[in-house]
């Protein structure tokens, strides 16, 4: 789930459209997506939610100001939040707190989960390393990409990618790895709040090494040669790493 307030919103008040399914076409959303939904409803002008076409994942922009845009592109922002947690196919679910769609509450256990296209970034080069980054969800993997464009030492942290609520952050342009990589996990705890994430933050990548779920010595190992060399891979590791 994303969410997005808008601080200054100027405009008219539009008529909003429905968007109107098949008869048979119910939407399944999971129980955290309708805790979600009351979240968006206690702001203070609630604008669009969006829900992804599996269930699973939700977003939404709401506004603080006195006159609020509820234009087309406003609509869009809330789907791209969505999608941006790891929706396929979002959908307006509710326009202000008028739901817009047939839907049921279902179970986990049940439903399907889609599976979102992977994260594929250049410059990881092992398989290994590729399958781990293909687990970024969109915005998470669009922000790796531009991690990956900064000089000097950076690290990238996330939180466990199995979870549903995750968090990220990265830090670059330091002048000692260590202060890098205290830098990026900093920057994800700042995150864990607001994306309702309880997992800890861990090390994802130092430079364009990928690190998460290696030992205490591959770490340090990986630190060695990314501090020799700021362009290195996982591929310019010792064996066994």
């Amino acid at each position: 789930m994303r969410r997005y307030g808008l601080l200054w919103i100027v405009g008219l008040t539009v008529g909003l459209m429905t968007v109107h399914l098949r008869a048979d076409d119910v939407l399944v959303v999971s129980p955290d997506v309708m805790k979600e939904f009351a979240d968006y409803k206690a702001a203070q002008r609630p604008l669009f939610f969006a829900v992804s076409a599996d269930g699973f994942y939700s977003g939404y922009i709401y506004c603080i100001d006195a006159a609020c845009d509820t234009s087309p592109k406003t609509r869009r922002i809330a789907i791209q939040q969505c999608e941006d947690s790891g929706g396929v196919d979002c959908r307006i679910f509710a326009a202000g707190t008028d739901i817009q769609v047939d839907y049921r509450v279902g179970d986990p256990a049940t439903m399907v989960p889609a599976k979102a296209p992977p994260c594929v970034v250049d410059g990881v080069v092992t398989p290994s390393a590729a399958s781990t980054v293909a687990q970024l969800r969109p915005n998470e993997c669009t922000q790796f990409r531009k991690y990956g464009f900064n000089k000097a030492f950076k690290a990238f942290a996330t939180t466990d990618l199995t979870q549903r609520h995750r968090s990220w952050g990265y830090s670059t342009g330091y002048d000692s790895l260590d202060d890098a990589m205290k830098g990026a996990v900093e920057h994800c705890r700042k995150g864990l709040v607001y994306m309702h994430a309880t997992d800890s933050c861990r090390l994802f990548a130092i430079g364009a090494i990928v690190v998460v779920g290696m030992t205490d010595a591959q770490l340090h190992a990986a630190a060695a040669v990314y501090s020799k060399k700021k362009d290195a891979t996982n591929a310019d590791l010792p064996a066994g790493n």
